[in-house]
Parts: structure tokens; sequence; C-alpha cells
């Protein structure tokens, strides 16, 4: 006030806050610091340190849900056994299951042939019996899965089938 100059020192130390954001996929819910997550989407959270600085941790956060249950197996559950005659390939198949990143097929029967893929397969009796077959849905999160009952038999050729056989040339000359 008086014109004189005066001289004032700051000594001022600069902390850093922290800051940190992370990815992470869950199934169903995640508790993050108390609450209860169960939504995908972008989460704050905000804290003091132990120097008193405020921080904030983001999260982006993806919800994976449980795969949806299987409706039903398509295909015949009463099939033939496959021959030197006759081979039979019998196809079964689910819909699309949501959700879900993956289809196994199983059957119990060690004698007959399995070929999965994906949601379908193909199944070869070679041997006459029951067996199960099952499909399992599947993500990271869990699975679901489904059953059948198949029974498998010989061809009975009588007065109300015919055998599925073709002659060729036909028709033959001179052959016996």
């Amino acid at each position: 006030i008086t014109g004189c100059d005066s001289i004032v020192t700051l000594h001022l130390n600069l902390i850093d806050g922290y800051e940190s954001a992370f990815d992470t996929t869950v199934c169903e819910s995640f508790v993050w610091y108390g609450h209860e997550c169960t939504q995908s989407g972008q989460y704050e959270h905000t804290f003091v340190t132990g120097n008193g600085c405020d921080s904030v941790v983001s999260m982006n956060l993806n919800i994976m849900p449980h795969p949806e249950p299987i409706p039903e197996i398509t295909g015949l559950q009463q099939i033939f056994v496959s021959t030197d005659l006759v081979q039979r390939e019998y196809h079964y198949y689910i819909d699309s299951v949501a959700f879900a990143s993956n289809y196994e097929w199983t059957c119990e029967n060690p004698d007959w042939i399995l070929e999965p893929s994906g949601a379908h397969c193909t199944l070869n009796a070679t041997t006459p019996g029951t067996a199960t077959l099952k499909v399992r849905a599947w993500n990271d999160c869990g699975y679901t899965e489904k059953e059948i009952v198949i029974q498998a038999g010989y061809y009975d050729v009588d007065d109300n089938h015919t055998l599925p056989v073709k002659v060729y040339p036909n028709p033959a000359h001179d052959n016996r």
C-alpha cells in the first residue's frame, strides 16, 4: 500500500492423481466397489488416494448371459441299422440357441458313428439297440442341454415295405 514491493514465496508440490480404465466381461452381474452391476455399460468410481488427490477408475463392462434353453432336437427316434446293402444316415438338428457360442453332440452307443457339425449332426447306427443322443449349447457362462432316446433295429422287408434297391442296366438283356 505504501509503494514498497513485497515478495511471497509459494512452495507447491504437484502430486499426480490416479486414473485407470479397463474392459471386463462377466456372467450375469458384477459387484464393483459395493455396487452390483447387472447391465453392460461404462462405469466410473471416484475415490481419494492416501495423499488426498481425487482419482478415477473407469470400467467398460460387458455382461454375458447364459445360453437360452434348447427347445427340441429334431430327427427320427426310430431308425434302422446300416448294412452292406443299405447305408442309412440320420440327421438331427436344433435351432440356433441364443447366446451360445459352441455346440457339443454325444451319443452313448460306442458303436454308432456320430458326425457333429455345429447345431446339427449326422448319425449312422451300425448295430441294433438303444442310445441317448445329447446336445449341449454353451458359452463361457454355462450350458444348456437336451437329449432324445433313439431305437435302432434292422430294416424289415415285408409286404408293406419295399427294399430301396436299384438294378442297372434296366432293362437288361442277356444278363443273368
